[in-house]
């Protein structure tokens, strides 16, 4: 039996060519006098460690995901780490308003 591993970009591709099915679906049976809510779809920046705060930005913004959980693994801002502690002393306010803004902009 042979096991496919999907890579994180392929799971990325397959979620975001899942959505209009995700839409469609909510539009059918049963839906008739509801309110209809558009599909939300999320991710953590946990498995992208290579990738920059500004590149991995625009890279989610290009396919569409805007509900994004930081998890500060990314090249630039090296904090996160499994069952472990961090040494955050220039995690600043500024320097988080300045990793979100890269978010919010892109």
């Amino acid at each position: 039996m042979s096991m496919h591993l999907l890579t994180r970009r392929e799971a990325m591709k397959a979620t975001v060519a899942g959505l209009p099915l995700l839409a469609m679906a909510s539009q059918g049976a049963g839906s008739e006098g509801k309110s209809k809510q558009p599909v939300t779809v999320g991710i953590s920046t946990l498995g992208f460690p290579n990738f920059s705060n500004e590149q991995l930005a625009g890279m989610l913004a290009a396919q569409g995901i805007r509900q994004i959980q930081l998890f500060f693994n990314q090249t630039d801002s090296r904090y996160w780490q499994y069952n472990g502690r961090s040494d955050l002393s220039d995690m600043t306010a500024a320097r988080c308003r300045s990793i979100a803004s890269v978010y919010r902009s892109a």
